[in-house]
């Protein structure tokens, strides 16, 4: 049993990408997401490569749901007519939730979106520096789930609400 044990570390160790582990809902799996984000997400998604231009992005994918984050500059959550729109606390980060039915005829048609603004804290410059490489105003984590059923649209919110903010992005003042 040791040597089990010990083995499967050995293996964890060597492996390259998103780190997993078992995470804090019950049989989905934590991930590290680029910006040092953790989440929960449903076992069947699969870390997929993807390059920000001045963000840092993750994307996973499944079979009816796919699920990305993006931290830098240029977030936001659409204004769709139609979507339902409320504010959510998570991790002690103020943020809007939105959700709806995407408008073209994707093989995904729901979406939500969740949209984080991170608070700055300007230079003598009155600029932020950040981590990607640019001066921005603000910075901000958006988290876009598109899905095939509602059902699925639930299981990215509830991914949403797992996430995990690193200390460089400050907790929302009441």
């Amino acid at each position: 049993m040791k040597r089990a044990v010990l083995l499967t570390l050995l293996l964890a160790a060597g492996c390259s990408g998103p780190v997993l582990k078992t995470g804090h809902v019950p049989g989905w799996q934590t991930v590290t997401a680029a910006g040092g984000f953790m989440l929960a997400l449903p076992r069947g998604l699969k870390a997929m490569p993807v390059q920000g231009i001045d963000s840092a992005v993750s994307h996973f994918q499944g079979s009816d749901l796919t699920l990305s984050t993006d931290h830098g500059e240029h977030g936001g959550i659409p204004d769709e007519q139609g979507w339902t729109r409320k504010e959510i606390l998570v991790d002690g980060r103020r943020g809007i939730l939105t959700r709806g039915r995407v408008a073209n005829g994707s093989d995904m048609p729901f979406a939500a979106v969740a949209h984080f603004p991170q608070p700055a804290a300007p230079t003598a410059h009155g600029k932020t520096p950040s981590p990607y490489g640019i001066w921005n105003q603000s910075l901000s984590l958006t988290v876009t789930a598109r899905c095939g059923t509602q059902a699925s649209c639930d299981l990215g919110e509830r991914a949403m609400h797992s996430l995990e903010f690193p200390e460089s992005f400050p907790r929302s003042r009441e």
